[in-house]
């Protein structure tokens, strides 16, 4: 049965060697920009793990992972600073409508100095921040961490694809679509395409990564660590991740099973939670520092617009989380 229908018979992350030579360890973009989201000392945790010198070797991106990484890393900073805009402005007048004697006279002058203190307190940090994040638009410890990642682009990274194949797996996106085979657009109206079909064109240069290494007779044991759940490649039930798409896996060794001369391929998806969780286990890291970690990447399954026929299909896979 496994033979004919792999799909249905995945691998367990609880049994993946974490630590093993064969194993190639892909980030998506949102694993990437998400350390842009937490607080330093915390993405500081997450990118020692990636640099252990018993994980890093293992680490890919397809090309456009990393495309699409330097394409919005500096809108998230952006988007992080509007944040702290935000936030102060709302404390402000928050603050202003409590010194209003008059219009809010419910507090003791000791609950009013305490809440004062508080203020100041809060003002003082999240302006230090948004200093830190101005200067990090051009100079950052972060991105140049993550850039010596990845600096061996010969090794670490894809192979970019020109115009015309952009175009023809945009042409076939469209029919997958259709057809509800996973990976799907993201279904926001974005204009540019390759952003559109991001998806599809990163699942495609796993694919090619993939058969390059049966052409090696290298091992061909992927997972790949997703900063989003999504319809696109996982099976969500409520609001719980409960396994990689069946699709997926079988596309995967249908293309690359057949050519692959050393053990059974494998392509599973994997939480940056999940990740951090067993990767943490595996290489010893100190669990107070890996549990501060876990609080910023609580799974939450997030479902785009998917097609009539695929719902059709698919009732009990439906999630009460749509956006």
């Amino acid at each position: 049965m496994k033979k004919y229908f792999p799909g249905f018979y995945p691998a367990n992350l609880k049994d993946i060697d974490w630590l093993n030579d064969k194993l190639t360890i892909i980030l998506d973009v949102d694993v990437l920009l998400d350390l842009f989201r937490m607080h330093p000392d915390v993405a500081t945790i997450f990118l020692d793990i990636l640099e252990d010198k018993r994980v890093e070797p293992h680490l890919w991106l397809p090309y456009d992972v990393a495309w699409l990484y330097h394409y919005n890393v500096n809108k998230e900073i952006l988007n992080q600073i509007d944040n702290i805009n935000s936030v102060l402005s709302h404390l402000m007048l928050c603050k202003q409508g409590i010194d209003a004697k008059r219009a809010y006279p419910y507090l003791r002058i000791e609950t009013w100095n305490t809440f004062n203190v508080c203020i100041e307190k809060i003002q003082s940090e999240c302006s230090r921040e948004r200093d830190l994040l101005k200067k990090s638009l051009c100079q950052c410890n972060m991105k140049c961490r993550i850039g010596e990642l990845f600096a061996d682009v010969e090794t670490k990274i894809g192979h970019p694809y020109d115009e015309a194949q952009l175009d023809t797996i945009y042409n076939e996106g469209e029919k997958r679509y259709k057809d509800a085979m996973p990976p799907n657009p993201t279904f926001n109206q974005v204009s540019n395409k390759r952003i559109h079909y991001h998806n599809l064109i990163v699942w495609k240069q796993i694919l090619a990564k993939a058969m390059e290494m049966t052409e090696k007779s290298e091992p061909c044991h992927f997972i790949f660590v997703t900063g989003l759940i999504t319809e696109n490649w996982y099976y969500i039930v409520g609001e719980k991740n409960i396994s990689t798409r069946h699709e997926l896996q079988n596309e995967f060794c249908d293309q690359v099973g057949s050519n692959c001369s050393v053990a059974d391929p494998f392509f599973v998806c994997c939480s940056s939670l999940r990740f951090v969780q067993e990767a943490s286990r595996a290489l010893g890291v100190e669990r107070t520092k890996s549990e501060k970690l876990e609080k910023h990447l609580e799974e939450k399954a997030e479902v785009y617009s998917t097609p009539i026929s695929y719902m059709e299909n698919n009732q009990t896979l439906k999630s009460n989380n749509s956006i």
